[in-house]
């Protein structure tokens, strides 16, 4: 799985630097701040029915159980956002395009989030990368074509994000085998019980990853968000291994007897992420202005704190999804907004400062703040101390542990 997700960010990255070059940082920050919007939406219209699927699947519930409540909140989805749709065009007068645009790229988003879900739990991780990789390489032939056919617009990257979203939604894969346990009914609002705090969590989540773009393109210009974007998205390549590992994780702590060692598996995150990080600020710094454009230079301030902050948010989700997979999605939340709470209030007065290196800044003190919390929850759970949880061990690198490398990675181990 951390390969595929390597490759998607390698992906990414290439993309990122197209969409850059041929919007400019104007553009880029526009188009950077309808993601998050799209984002978002597509975070409420799932219900985190797709973090319900991973823990229930996990916990070996009936898979046709859990399929009915997924196609039953799929049409009721979708019959709700075509109203919406037409509400706004009815009562707004704004334009066709963008409404059905944006309405297409909150629907398939949230598809491609629920078919993510149905995997992790079936715990089929070479069958989850297999699909987010395809609709990444959709994604970049789409932009590839965008650019080359000197075509690029904001609306035509955000057709092409609808389009690679529509291919993980759609991606084949075989349903998972049953449980033991016999099929039962479940209902769509005992399913949302624990859905809508895990989808509250999923927006707190986004507010602290992306809020900071849309604060810097509020308080300083979209072409100031822009350069912060191209920043995080080096930045983010760091985020390859512990979201593999947050995902993996969940199917294997939500048994009744949790199959990896999380306190291990953040160890090791912690030393990798610390080296990695070194190097992509080394190499961004040279690299920045050489592939994003010299009107992308500027972004080079805000990468060391972003690389700091990708070490705190790597242990963050770890943590996070480890308690949410055992039952305890409260967590997540709180956290999560202590982190944004705390975002605010550093970028109020570091933002129109500093730009994108306040927003950096800002960025950093929120991460490692959700972080902090969000571990001494599960330590406090797990009766562990600080230096047991943070400090290496001898026999964390080897082979052969309490974990295998399957439980760290995400790969499937059939």
């Amino acid at each position: 799985m951390a390969g595929a997700a390597l490759a998607a960010r390698a992906i990414g990255a290439v993309t990122g630097v197209l969409a850059a070059r041929s919007l400019g940082p104007t553009g880029r920050g526009e188009l950077a701040l309808l993601v998050v919007v799209g984002l978002i939406g597509a975070a409420v219209a799932s219900g985190g029915l797709d973090l319900w699927t991973a823990r229930s699947l996990g916990a070996h519930e009936h898979p046709t159980s859990v399929l009915h409540v997924l196609r039953r909140h799929q049409v009721l989805s979708s019959l709700l956002l075509g109203a919406i749709a037409l509400t706004v065009l009815a009562t707004t007068g704004a334009p066709t395009g963008p409404v059905i645009g944006a309405t297409a790229l909150v629907w398939s988003t949230a598809a491609a989030m629920v078919k993510l879900g149905l995997l992790q739990g079936a715990d089929r991780m070479a069958a989850y990368s297999r699909a987010s990789l395809a609709g990444t390489a959709v994604y970049g032939v789409g932009v590839l074509t965008v650019v080359f056919s000197d075509r690029a617009t904001v609306t035509a990257f955000l057709v092409v994000n609808v389009a690679g979203a529509l291919t993980t939604a759609l991606w084949p894969c075989a349903l998972p085998e049953p449980s033991l346990r016999a099929h039962r009914r479940i209902r769509h609002l005992t399913a949302l019980s624990f859905g809508l705090p895990a989808m509250l969590g999923g927006l707190v989540t986004m507010a602290l990853y992306r809020l900071d773009v849309v604060l810097i393109g509020l308080w300083r210009s979209p072409a100031e968000a822009g350069r912060y974007s191209a920043a995080l998205a080096v930045a983010e390549l760091l985020w390859v291994l512990p979201n593999s590992a947050a995902q993996a994780i969940v199917p294997r702590a939500s048994a009744a007897e949790p199959r990896v060692d999380t306190a291990r598996v953040a160890r090791v995150l912690l030393v990798v992420m610390t080296a990695a990080a070194a190097v992509v600020v080394a190499a961004g710094w040279v690299l920045i202005p050489v592939v994003f454009g010299e009107e992308f230079r500027g972004a080079r301030s805000a990468l060391p704190a972003l690389a700091a902050a990708s070490v705190a948010v790597g242990l963050w989700k770890v943590f996070s999804f480890h308690l949410l997979a055992a039952g305890d999605p409260a967590t997540r939340v709180r956290t999560g907004l202590l982190g944004v709470a705390v975002m605010v209030a550093v970028d109020a007065v570091a933002v129109p400062r500093w730009g994108a290196a306040g927003a950096s800044l800002g960025a950093l003190v929120a991460y490692a703040t959700a972080a902090g919390a969000c571990m001494r929850r599960w330590r406090s759970d797990n009766a562990i101390s600080w230096r047991a949880l943070l400090v290496p061990r001898a026999g964390d690198f080897a082979w052969r542990h309490t974990v295998r490398p399957s439980d760290m990675m995400g790969s499937d181990p059939r």
